[in-house]
C-alpha cells in the first residue's frame, strides 16, 4: 500500500462509527396551492399599499476601531505585566539581601513542616483545581494560582514583617525568614486567592499581579496594625483576618470592575466539575492543618483545633447535600454546591476551633455554615448579581463571606460566655472581655476590606483589557493546543487535509448514529 492509502485507512478507521442505514427517500407529492378568496386578496393589497413607506436601505455595518477602544491589548498587557514582575523580583532580591536573614527553629520544626506541607498543597492543588469549574479556563485557574502563591509568599514575608515591627516594636531588625514566617505568608496567599475567586476569568494577568501586590499591603496593615495592634483578637484559623478580608476585598473589586460583556459566558462542563471536585477534596482533607497550623505543636489548643475542624467539615458536608437537593430548582444535587459549601464548616470554625467545645457545638456551627453557604449558591448569588451588580464568578460571598460572618459572631457569643465564667482564660482567650476585641476586629476587617477593595478595583479598572477580549477562556493569555474546543471530527478533517488524503468523508452524524443503533438492536 502507498503512504496515501495508509493515511486514508487510518483516518477511515478512526472516524468509523458503525454501519449507517441509508434512508429511502419517499417521493414528494406536490401539493396544489390553495385558492384564495378574492376578498382576501383585495384586503391584503389595500393593507400593503397603505403601509408602504418606500424602499429602505439595509443598515451598513459599523466598523469597530480597536485603536480607539479603551483598555490594553494582549501585547500591551504582557508588556506591562512583565515589567511589573521584573520590578517586583528585583526589589525583593534587594530587600532580602539587605534586610533579611534565615532563621533557625530550635524545636517543633518537623511538626510545623508537616503543617506547611498541608497548607501549601491547599494553595496549589486545592484552590487551583477548585477554580477549574470553568470549562475553558483551566490553565488560568491553576497557572495564575501558582503565580499568586509564589509572589505572595515572597512579598508577604517582607511586608508582614515591616508592619509588624512598625506596629509593635518601633525598633527595626532583620526579617527572620523561617518556617513560621513562610506559613504566615501562606495564610496571606489564601486571602488573595479568595479574592481571585470573585473575579476569575474576567481580569488580565496585569490586573491580577497588581491586585496581589496591593492586597498584600492592606492585608498586613489590617492584621498587624489593627487586629494585633489596636485590639488583641483570637482567630487561629483566620475566619476574620483571612476569609472575611479576602472575600469582601474581592467582592468590592468585582463590583468596581463590573459584569462581563453580554457575549461572555462562564461555561462549565462535566469534566470541569470533576476537576473542581478534586480541588474540593484536597481542601477538605488539609483544612485541619490550615486551622491548626499556627498553634503550638502538640498543644491541647492544636489538638482541639484539628478535631473541631473535622467535625465542622463533616456537618457542613451533610448540610450541603440536604439543602442542595431541597432548594434547587431541579430538586437534584448541584455540583457547585458540593464543590464549595462542603468547605464552609472549616471557614466558620476558624475563630473558635481551639476553644474548649462540646462535639455538638462544632457540629451545629458546621451544619449552619454548610446550609447557609448552599442556600447562598441557590438564591442569594443571583440576587446579588441582579440587584447589587456584583458578578461573583466563584461564589466567594457564599463560601467565605457569609460563613466568616457566622463564625465571627459565634466567636463573639462564645468568648462572651466563656469570659464571664473564666473558661479558656488565659489558655485561649486573653481576658474576660475578649468578646469586645472580637467585635472590634470584625468591624475593622469589614471596613478595611471593603474600602481598600474599592480603591484597588478603581485602579484595576484602568488596567482592564479591551472590550473585545474573550472572557472565561485561556486563549487570550495562554498558548493552547490546536484541538482546544474542537470536536473529534474537526480534528480528523484537518488531519486529512494536512496529509493530503483524497476522498475523505466525515463519519455519520448523531442522527445517522441513531439508525445504526437501531439496526444493531434489530440484528440482536
Amino acid at each position: 500500500m502507498s503512504n496515501n492509502e495508509v493515511k486514508r485507512e487510518i483516518i477511515r478507521r478512526l472516524s468509523y462509527k458503525g454501519e449507517e442505514e441509508v434512508k429511502k427517500e419517499e417521493p414528494k407529492v406536490e401539493e396544489k396551492p390553495k385558492e384564495e378568496a378574492p376578498a382576501s386578496i383585495i384586503k391584503r393589497e389595500v393593507v400593503r399599499r397603505l403601509s408602504y413607506k418606500g424602499e429602505e436601505e439595509p443598515p451598513k455595518p459599523v466598523a469597530v476601531d480597536e485603536s480607539n477602544m479603551p483598555g490594553f491589548t494582549t501585547a500591551e498587557t504582557f508588556r506591562y505585566e512583565t515589567a511589573l514582575l521584573t520590578f517586583m523580583i528585583g526589589l525583593m532580591i534587594v530587600l532580602f539581601a539587605c534586610c533579611a536573614k534565615v532563621g533557625i527553629m530550635e524545636e517543633d520544626f518537623n511538626n510545623l513542616y508537616q503543617m506547611y506541607i498541608g497548607i501549601v498543597i491547599m494553595m496549589f492543588f486545592g484552590f487551583g483545581y477548585l477554580m477549574c469549574f470553568l470549562k475553558r479556563y483551566g490553565m488560568g485557574a491553576v497557572g495564575f494560582t501558582m503565580l499568586i502563591t509564589v509572589l505572595g509568599i515572597l512579598w508577604g514575608i517582607l511586608v508582614e514583617s515591616f508592619f509588624e515591627q512598625a506596629a509593635h516594636y518601633g525598633e527595626w531588625h532583620y526579617v527572620e525568614v523561617d518556617l513560621p514566617a513562610i506559613v504566615d505568608s501562606l495564610f496571606l496567599v489564601a486571602a488573595i486567592l479568595i479574592s481571585y475567586g470573585g473575579i476569575i476569568g474576567k481580569v488580565s494577568p496585569l490586573q491580577l499581579v497588581f491586585m496581589a501586590v496591593v492586597e498584600t499591603i492592606f492585608y498586613s496593615i489590617n492584621k498587624q496594625c489593627l487586629l494585633l495592634g489596636v485590639v488583641d483578637f483570637v482567630d487561629a484559623g483566620g475566619t476574620i483576618n483571612i476569609h472575611m478580608f479576602g472575600a469582601y476585598f474581592g467582592l468590592a473589586v468585582a463590583w468596581i470592575i463590573g459584569k462581563p460583556g453580554a457575549s461572555a459566558e462562564s461555561e462549565g462542563g462535566h469534566v470541569a466539575d470533576l476537576f473542581s471536585l478534586i480541588g474540593t477534596i484536597f481542601l477538605w482533607i488539609y483544612w485541619p492543618s490550615f486551622n491548626g497550623g499556627a498553634l503550638e505543636a502538640d498543644s491541647p489548643q492544636q489538638q482541639r483545633a484539628i478535631i473541631n475542624t473535622i467535625l465542622g467539615l463533616c456537618a457542613a458536608t451533610i448540610g450541603a447535600f440536604i439543602v442542595s437537593s431541597t432548594f434547587s430548582y431541579s430538586k437534584k444535587i448541584r455540583p457547585v454546591d458540593i464543590q464549595n459549601a462542603t468547605l464552609a464548616g472549616g471557614v466558620a470554625m476558624g475563630a473558635v476551633c481551639d476553644m474548649t467545645l462540646r462535639p455538638s457545638d462544632s457540629l451545629l456551627i458546621g451544619l449552619a455554615a454548610g446550609c447557609l453557604s448552599t442556600y447562598g449558591y441557590v438564591s442569594i448569588q443571583a440576587w446579588l448579581e441582579v440587584r447589587v451588580g456584583i458578578h461573583d464568578t466563584c461564589g466567594i460571598h457564599n463560601l467565605h463571606a457569609m460563613p466568616s460572618v457566622l463564625g465571627t459572631w459565634a466567636s463573639i457569643i462564645l468568648t462572651g460566655y466563656k469570659g464571664r465564667h473564666m473558661h479558656d482564660v488565659p489558655g485561649v482567650l486573653h481576658d474576660s472581655e475578649q468578646w469586645k476585641d472580637q467585635f472590634v476586629a470584625h468591624a475593622f476587617t469589614l471596613s478595611m476590606a471593603i474600602l481598600s477593595g474599592l480603591g484597588t478595583g478603581f485602579f484595576m479598572y484602568f488596567l482592564r483589557p479591551k472590550e473585545n477580549t474573550e472572557f472565561f477562556t485561556d486563549s487570550p493569555y495562554w498558548e493552547i493546543m490546536d484541538d482546544f474546543g474542537r470536536s473529534f471530527e474537526e480534528v480528523l478533517s484537518d488531519l486529512a487535509k494536512e496529509w493530503n488524503v483524497d476522498g475523505y468523508e466525515a463519519a455519520p452524524t448523531k442522527d445517522s448514529g441513531k439508525h445504526v443503533e437501531m439496526s444493531n438492536k434489530s440484528k440482536v
